[in-house]
C-alpha cells in the first residue's frame, strides 16, 4: 500500500516537470514568436534578448546556491559560447528549453533528496529513542510515513549498514557510556 502512494507520488511529481517544462517550451515559442513578429531586428539585438534569458536563468542559479556546472553540465562561460554558435532562434530556443529543463530536473532531485535526508533523520531518531525496546521495524515506517522497504533502503545507504545492524552499534554505544 506504501510502495503504491510512493509510486503514484512519484508519478504526480514527474507529471509536475512535465507541466513546468511545457510552460517554459510555450514561454520560448511566444519569444520566438514576438521576436519573428518585430520584423527586421539586428541580429545582435536578437541575440541580446536571449542572453538576457540565458542569463536570468544563470543568475536564479548563483541565487539559490546551485552550481552552474553540476546543474548544466557545463560552466557559465561555456552556455554563452553555445548560444553564440546557434544560428536560428529555434535552435537558440531549443537549447534554452533544454537548459531549463536541466534546471527543473535538478530542483525536482534536491527536492527528493531532502525528503530522503528527513526521513533518515526521523528514522534515526527514532532508533535513539527507542532502543532499549524491541523495535518493529514495520511499525517504526508506518509511523514515520513510508515503507519498510524505503527505510531499509535510506538506512542501507546513509550508513551502510543494515535497520538491525544500526540499531545494535546504537545499543553498544549506549552500553558504553553506562
Amino acid at each position: 500500500m506504501e510502495e503504491e502512494k510512493n509510486m503514484s507520488a512519484l508519478a504526480e511529481e514527474e507529471k509536475n516537470i512535465f507541466a513546468y517544462v511545457e510552460k517554459i517550451r510555450e514561454e520560448l515559442k511566444a519569444i520566438v514568436q514576438s521576436v519573428r513578429d518585430q520584423g527586421e531586428m539586428a541580429a545582435d539585438n536578437v541575440m541580446m534578448v536571449f542572453h538576457q534569458i540565458l542569463g536570468n536563468a544563470l543568475t536564479y542559479l548563483n541565487k539559490h546556491n546551485y552550481s552552474i556546472p553540476i546543474v548544466l553540465h557545463e560552466n557559465q562561460k561555456n552556455a554563452y559560447a553555445a548560444l553564440a554558435e546557434m544560428e536560428t532562434v529555434e535552435e537558440i530556443a531549443c537549447y534554452l528549453e533544454r537548459v531549463f529543463a536541466m534546471i527543473v530536473d535538478y530542483q525536482e532531485q534536491e527536492n527528493k533528496e531532502a525528503e530522503s535526508d528527513g526521513y533518515n533523520l526521523r528514522i534515526l531518531k527514532y532508533m535513539r529513542k527507542n532502543y532499549r525496546t524491541d523495535i518493529n521495524f514495520e511499525e517504526m515506517a508506518a509511523e514515520i510515513g513510508i515503507s519498510y522497504s524505503y527505510a531499509r533502503k535510506l538506512i542501507k545507504d546513509s550508513t551502510g549498514k543494515s535497520l538491525i545492524e544500526y540499531l545494535n552499534l546504537i545499543r553498544v554505544e549506549e552500553a558504553k557510556k553506562m
